[in-house]
């Protein structure tokens, strides 16, 4: 029975003990400080955790019990023997009641204590910081290098420190000094300086160090890629050209530095940067080991350039082609070709209507012998593409089954799958193309379910009763746009509108209108249609399609970054779900400046 009664008399002290605590910081949380205290009181002699001591440390410093507050974190590092936080602490509280000399003779004896090891000093430094003391802090780690004897030390940490009280001159210093110690810390000390420098005069302080750096060390290669580095955050892609041309001389790397840079102005949209880094590289010889990749680049580049705005003419894309016979003419049709070839196919496929030089292209790849399966898939892909383009429906069926067939389980047999059901949605055929979408709404490629969930979405809304006349209409008209035949499309886009002036299919008829428009350069209809879908369908699937056309179209070709930025900020804002967040999302924060393009 006593048992019973010591375990009760237990439990029951254990439930006020809790109730005391969560009690007592409540009355922390709620700035009842003399009330928190009074339970803290109690609840600090049980329990010693780093939450209790410190909502107990500032209900006191707050009340201006600075001896009561100096004496448990006292007991707290005779508890916690080795954490100096609670010595750092010490001098905090002195601190706070205005005894700064105590405090200050307190930390200098912390900090010159006898030699200790490196780990004291870290520690230390840790506690200052933990209080925001970072003069202290700092000094702690310059008597650590003194005592040591070792100028290398805590550089990482020393950075951190000049950050937060943002002394941008100190944080390149430390920087350029852990590169002057290990120059392996080369990308670490990039991306920490990317993180550091905002503002154009932080660069313009870190070129003037690199440079009084440079010159004191002629021989460090280190030195000028840290500068072609900052070139490139500033975009300054002329004079990075220098500096990457400069290492590849005293690696002799025969241009692999400048192919490095020319890939970063690609991605930056540099083309004509790009291209004359290329074109440097090609002029380096053809017995050069990047003679070849520097000659594809210079296609690739031509080939960004000429579609990123999407304002090309006829003459742009014929100078384009005759570009890439000129290299298949140099480097022959075969199996290192294969890609350049699949591309210019590309070109005159969809772009010149040159259907028959195209399928002829694909056709020389497929009878190669050493080009990887999965290219000749994505060839056998586009050839069906160019037979529908063509009319040949029973041959791009054909060509995109053989794909599925081949590459069952393979996101390029998903992709044929759902060409096949796109095909069979243009023949009208809803019910089995329905039917291959819902396999699809699972596929491995996100792309590629997202198309097949959008596609079913369509079929089902607007076959809900057994007038499909609408549907197959619009199906058709899809098909023409696919087929270039944009007159026909509009006149049956517009049939749909005069026949059934209520139907559903309405937003779908103006997001067609709008890529039709698209298509033919005439960006101004296009938003116009693209608004329309928008305002009539915001809670539609549609819509964020919508806001994402208006965003790229303000963003690249016809350039107002104000407006890009709004229309991003609404997909964000209104569709978190959509495809396009993350994208748009990354693009808005390039756009504002947040982060580099």
């Amino acid at each position: 029975m006593r048992f019973f009664v010591l375990i009760l008399i237990l439990f029951v002290s254990l439930g006020l003990f809790a109730q005391d605590e969560i009690l007592a910081k409540q009355y922390y949380q709620n700035g009842e400080f003399d009330k928190a205290v009074f339970l803290y009181d109690k609840v600090y002699l049980k329990k010693h955790d780093d939450e209790i001591y410190e909502n107990y440390l500032q209900s006191l410093l707050a009340l201006k019990k600075y001896d009561d507050a100096l004496r448990i974190a006292k007991k707290q590092m005779k508890q916690f023997d080795g954490n100096y936080n609670y010595a750092i602490d010490q001098g905090w509280i002195l601190i706070q009641a205005a005894r700064t000399e105590k405090a200050e003779e307190y930390f200098l004896k912390l900090i010159n204590e006898k030699k200790k090891e490196a780990i004291y000093y870290q520690l230390i430094a840790a506690g200052f910081f933990h209080r925001e003391l970072y003069d202290y802090a700092r000094k702690t780690y310059i008597t650590a290098r003194t005592k040591l004897e070792n100028e290398n030390l805590f550089q990482r940490e020393m950075a951190s420190l000049y950050a937060a009280s943002n002394d941008k001159e100190g944080i390149i210093n430390e920087f350029l000094n852990l590169l002057d110690y290990n120059e392996g810390m080369l990308d670490y000390v990039q991306n920490m300086l990317q993180g550091y420098l905002t503002q154009p005069k932080d660069f313009e302080a870190l070129k003037n160090a690199i440079n009084k750096k440079s010159n004191n060390n002629p021989d460090k290669i280190i030195y000028v890629e840290l500068f072609e580095w900052l070139l490139v955050q500033q975009k300054n892609w002329d004079a990075a050209f220098i500096q990457a041309k400069a290492i590849d001389k005293r690696t002799d790397s025969q241009g692999d530095e400048c192919m490095r840079l020319a890939k970063l102005c690609i991605e930056n949209n540099a083309f004509n940067a790009a291209y004359t880094i290329y074109q440097y590289v090609s002029d380096l010889g053809k017995y050069k080991v990047n003679y070849l990749f520097a000659r594809e680049g210079l296609l690739s580049t031509s080939s960004k350039k000429t579609f990123y705005t999407g304002n090309y003419t006829n003459a742009n894309l014929l100078l384009l082609k005759q570009e890439y016979l000129s290299f298949l003419t140099e480097f022959e049709y075969n199996e290192s070709t294969s890609k350049i070839m699949k591309d210019l196919a590309e070109l005159e496929a969809f772009y010149l209507d040159d259907k028959n030089g195209a399928s002829d292209l694909l056709s020389k790849i497929l009878l190669l012998g050493n080009v990887r399966n999965t290219f000749k898939a994505e060839c056998k892909l586009m050839l069906g593409d160019i037979k529908l383009l063509d009319g040949d429906e029973w041959e791009a069926a054909l060509l995109y089954g053989q794909v599925d067939k081949d590459f069952k389980e393979d996101p390029l047999g998903q992709e044929a799958k759902f060409r096949n059901a796109k095909l069979s949605f243009y023949q009208g055929d809803f019910i089995w193309s329905q039917a291959q979408l819902d396999i699809l709404k699972t596929a491995t490629s996100q792309l590629i379910s997202n198309n097949a969930i959008d596609l079913s979405l369509l079929i089902q809304d607007n076959t809900v009763d057994s007038n499909y006349d609408p549907l197959e209409m619009y199906a058709a008209a899809d098909l023409l746009i696919y087929q270039n035949k944009y007159d026909d499309a509009i006149l049956k886009l517009d049939s749909i509108s005069i026949l059934f002036p209520m139907h559903s299919l309405r937003d779908d008829i103006y997001f067609e209108k709008g890529k039709l428009m698209a298509k033919q350069h005439l960006y101004q209809k296009a938003l116009e249609y693209y608004l329309k879908v928008f305002d009539m369908a915001a809670d539609d699937i549609l819509a964020d399609n919508a806001l994402w056309e208006i965003a790229q179209i303000y963003d690249k070709t016809l350039p107002d970054p104000e407006k890009a930025k709004r229309y991003y900020e609404e997909l964000i804002l209104k569709y978190p779900g959509s495809m396009y967040t993350v994208d748009a999302r990354k693009r808005y924060r390039q756009l504002r400046g947040d982060i580099a393009d």
